[in-house]
Parts: structure tokens; sequence; C-alpha cells
């Protein structure tokens, strides 16, 4: 190492350990210049009061993480661990010592999407009809409808897998904010009423509700039964009431147990508005 001494360029010797020998090489100091070694690579250069040059080569986030959707965590005190990317469908939880996290199947109650739809034009129909959701899986389902119609004055009505048979649906009945019975079916219908003309939002208007479906286990005469119930029917714009207080009912689905399609149509025939919706979740079963 050449050092300018004076007014001449003179060659002085080099301390030990000063020069450095390899690419990545650095200069440290402890009580003389010294060389500092390159590391791994992607391990970063840490302070550490406990090391002779007070430095310390040590993993990194980036050397630590090497696969897609890894999570980084630590295994102990100062120290990176690596979580490999879950399975689909599980949840991260922690292990049975409490020591670190895992990946693991998701508990019961746990509610997700399961499909939905949107009218990108004005139509007959409402519908979910690629679902494939059976009863042994969810305790429950949910359907969070928001839906505008050309025509106030027709019933809303809405059919569960494809069954429309005259006996299908059992014990239709709504109540408006009154208290008063606005409709009630005891016997057999063809489909299910949600909204009764008297009490259905005025024509081009946009009200929404929350309609929950339940499915029975399967009794001693081999059928399968699925109940509804809706509360609160609002009008979207407003956040108003409907007159609509409740509405419940009862599908005998015979024998099955799958939750396949859910349709809401007009009784008239009239037209739903474009940007009518509707989205179904599950509450999974523990």
């Amino acid at each position: 190492m050449t050092k300018i001494i004076g007014s001449a360029a003179l060659t002085a010797p080099d301390p030990e350990g000063e020069n450095l020998t390899t690419k990545g090489d650095l200069h440290g100091f402890s009580d003389e210049n010294t060389r500092i070694p390159i590391s791994t690579n992607n391990f970063s250069l840490l302070a550490d009061s406990a090391q002779a040059l007070g430095l310390k080569w040590a993993a990194s986030p980036t050397s630590v993480l090497t696969t897609q959707s890894d999570i980084l965590y630590a295994s102990s005190a100062n120290t990176l661990a690596r979580l490999a990317k879950g399975s689909a469908g599980t949840v991260l939880t922690m292990n049975a010592g409490a020591t670190a996290p895992e990946w693991g199947a998701a508990g019961g109650g746990q509610m997700e999407l399961l499909d939905s739809v949107s009218l990108g034009s004005a139509g007959a129909n409402l519908t979910l009809d690629s679902l494939d959701s059976a009863s042994a899986n969810y305790t429950y389902w949910v359907l969070k409808v928001a839906m505008g119609t050309e025509d106030g004055g027709e019933s809303v009505q809405f059919r569960m897998n494809n069954k429309s048979g005259s006996d299908d649906y059992l014990a239709n009945i709504i109540k408006n904010t009154a208290g008063t019975l606005s409709a009630t079916t005891s016997g057999a219908q063809s489909s299910a009423i949600i909204c009764t003309s008297n009490i259905a939002q005025a024509a081009n208007e946009t009200f929404q509700f929350i309609l929950t479906i339940a499915g029975s286990v399967q009794n001693a005469t081999n059928t399968y039964r699925y109940s509804w119930n809706t509360q609160g029917i609002f009008e979207q714009g407003t956040a108003a009431p409907s007159d609509t207080e409740q509405s419940t009912g009862l599908l005998n689905a015979n024998s099955e147990d799958t939750l396949t399609k859910v349709d809401f149509f007009l009784s008239g025939g009239s037209n739903f508005t474009a940007g009518s919706n509707m989205q179904l979740y599950g509450v999974k079963r523990a």
C-alpha cells in the first residue's frame, strides 16, 4: 500500500490485516486496522458489540425467504426463520406448543364467499346457478341481495335447486312492520314469496335484504328440508325500512342435500333493473 509521506510518495509497511484480498472485503478496526472478509450471498452486516470487530455477518430476510409466498417469523430472539406457504384453503395458526406458526385446516364458523352475480342489463331473473354447496359442509348460507324492479307492483319470489313442484314450498309467511301477516300459505306452493305486491318497492327503486338458508338433516322419510328467513327489507338509497319485517318458509327438498341454485324472479314476469345483484356466503361446519 502506498502512502504520501512528506513531499514524496514512499511505500510504508502495511499493518497486518489491513490489505483487502478478495472482492467484497471491507476495512474494519478493533485495536488495529483489520480486513473483514466477504460473507455468504444475501447475508447482512450487523452491529454486534460482542464481536472483536463490533460487526458480524448474519442471515437476512433475503437469504431466509426462498420461495414465492414464504412467510418470515422469529424462531427465537433475533433469529429469522421461514414458513413455507400453505395449501389452498388452509389458515395460519399456532402450533400445539405455541412456539411457532403453522398452517392448518380452517375451523368451523368461517364464512366464505361462494358465488355472486350482478345484472349488466335489466333481466327477468337474478340467479346463481353454478353452486355445489353440500349441507354436510355448511351450517347455513347467507344471501346479501340488492335489487330494483321495473314494476313495483309485483311480488318478489324465489326458488332453490330448480324446485318448482306444486308442493315444494311449505308454510310461506310474511309479516309487515305493523305485525300483521301480509301473506300466509300454510299449504304447498311452487315458489317462495319474499315481498307481496302490496309492500313491494315503487317502480325503479332498489331495495336490499339478507336472506339466510339452513339445511336440515335427513329425516325418517328420507327427506331433506331447507328453511329460509329474511328480516328488515330496506330501501338501498335511504336505508329506510320497507313495509316487510320478516319472511320465512320451508322447502321440501326430498333427497337433495346440496344447494345448487338460487333464482329470484317477479310474479308478473317483469324485469329486475340493471345493477341488481346478490352474493352467497357459506358458513362452514366445525
